[in-house]
C-alpha cells in the first residue's frame, strides 16, 4: 500500500525517539510504520526539531521519508542502559575483574560505565578495577557494546582477588 509522504514527516519519528529514550520501542515498529502521532504537529516546531535531529546526524531524510540514522540508534540504544541489570545473582566461585582505561574523549561512557558497575553491586578495587563475584559476562558485554566502549574495557575471570579478597568478599556478604 503506497504511502503519501508530506514536507512534514508525521510526529511518529519524534515520538519514537522521546518512547525509545524513555523506555523503548523496538527498533521493528518504527521500521513498519506502527508509530502514529495522536497530536495535530505543530508545523514550526516539528520542522525545528527535525532540523536539530538532522543537524546532530541522528536521522537523515530519503527522499520524503525521515529515518533514523546508526548514530541515531546509538544514541537511541542508551535507553537500553536503565534496563540493563543483572538478572540472576549466580556465583561459581570466582570473581570477574571489570578493568578499564577509557579516554578522556569518551568521559560520558566511562562515567556511565562507572554507575553502571555500582548499580550491579560490584566493589571499587580502585579507580578504573571493579570486582564482583556474580556471573555477569553478558550483561558486561552488553552494558560495553552499548557505550561502544570494546576496546577500552577487559572482564577477567580469577579465583582469587589476593590480600583484598576477604575484605571484597564482606562486600557481598
Amino acid at each position: 500500500m503506497p504511502r503519501h509522504y508530506s514536507k512534514y514527516p508525521s510526529l511518529g519519528i519524534l515520538e519514537a525517539l522521546e518512547r525509545w529514550s524513555f523506555g523503548g520501542v523496538p527498533r521493528k515498529t518504527f521500521e513498519q510504520g506502527l508509530i502514529k502521532s495522536k497530536t495535530a504537529p505543530n508545523k514550526k516546531a516539528l520542522s525545528q526539531k527535525l532540523y536539530a535531529l538532522r543537524k546532530c546526524g541522528f536521522m537523515k531524510y530519503k527522499g520524503a521519508k525521515a529515518v533514523i540514522t546508526e548514530k541515531g540508534y546509538r544514541y537511541i540504544n542508551f535507553a537500553k542502559l536503565d534496563e540493563l541489570k543483572i538478572e540472576n545473582k549466580k556465583k561459581d566461585g570466582f570473581w570477574r575483574l571489570i578493568i578499564f582505561d577509557i579516554p578522556e574523549e569518551k568521559k560520558a561512557a566511562r562515567e556511565l560505565l562507572r554507575n553502571k558497575l555500582n548499580e550491579f553491586e560490584c566493589y571499587q578495587l580502585q579507580k578504573s578495577v571493579y570486582a564482583t563475584c556474580f556471573i555477569c559476562e553478558k550483561e558486561i558485554a552488553e552494558l560495553v557494546k552499548l557505550l561502544a566502549i570494546g576496546q577500552h574495557v577487559c572482564v577477567v575471570k580469577a579465583k582469587s582477588l589476593g590480600n583484598r579478597e576477604a575484605a571484597v568478599a564482606r562486600h557481598f556478604g
